[in-house]
Parts: C-alpha cells; structure tokens; sequence
C-alpha cells in the first residue's frame, strides 16, 4: 500500500461515518444514525475517498456495498473504533468520585443488584450496597 499523501487531514469522524455506511449499507441509515444529513455524509465519504485515490463503494440498488478496498479499510478501522471506545469502558478510569451508593431490601440485593451489575455502570462507578437496615448507620455518617 503506499503512503497517503495527505495523512494528517485523516479525521476520526470520516471513519465513524466510513463504518456506520458499512454498517447501515445506505448513507440515509446512516446520517440518521449520526444525527447529520445525508448530504454531510456524502461529503465526508467523498474526502475519504479522495484521501485514498480510489472508490471505496459501489452504489447498487440495494445501497452503498463497499468495493474491495473499502472492505479492506473497514477491517481495519472497526479495530481501531473498538480500541477507541473500549478506553471510555475501562475500569481503569473508574474514579472514586463516580461513587454510587445502592439501599435496598434482600429483593434488592438478590434481584435487581445482579441486573445492575451486568450493565456499563460497573465500568463508570463504585458501586456499593447497602441493606436497608443499614441505613441509619450510613445516614449518621454523613451528617
């Protein structure tokens, strides 16, 4: 592959809308997907392309199929968007201050609390439980 001649006017947000189009397989899904136009869209694939030289779709009627290339480029920029987005989940940049304090019953602890752990919030907050007969111990320790 050689090298792009224009590399430092690569932008993340051309490979967000590279993989949604992909992923969507029209410009339309997609735009709304991103909260832009379709026009805003077309723009952005058309700087993509024109920073690599060469078509990196193939309009059908059933919508935008990425050529050879495109699939190329795509393997590689759904790595890097998972890299990306895996840094906003990792449990490295869970801060103290992201404390989020649970007070419920044994149906809480037993039902719910497992539910919540199974969401994202694990990764943003410290979550810490307390039965409910707990609670005026915890609310003497605050005041």
């Amino acid at each position: 592959m050689q090298p792009i001649k224009n590399a430092k006017k690569i932008d993340y947000n051309l490979i967000k809308v590279f993989d949604m189009v992909i992923t969507e397989g029209n410009a339309t899904r997609a735009a709304r997907k991103l909260d832009v136009t379709p026009a805003a869209i077309s723009q952005a694939l058309l700087r993509l392309q024109n920073l690599y030289g060469e078509e990196l779709f193939i309009r059908t009627r059933k919508g935008l199929v990425p050529s050879s290339k495109g699939k190329s480029l795509h393997q590689v920029f759904r790595q890097a968007i998972e890299s990306i987005e895996s840094t906003l989940y990792d449990k490295t940049y869970v801060q103290e201050s992201n404390e989020l304090i649970v007070l419920g019953s044994d149906i809480t602890e037993n039902y719910y609390f497992p539910a919540l752990l199974d969401t994202m919030l694990v990764n943003r907050h410290v979550i810490k439980h307390y039965a409910i007969k707990k609670q005026a111990n915890i609310r003497q320790r605050r005041c």
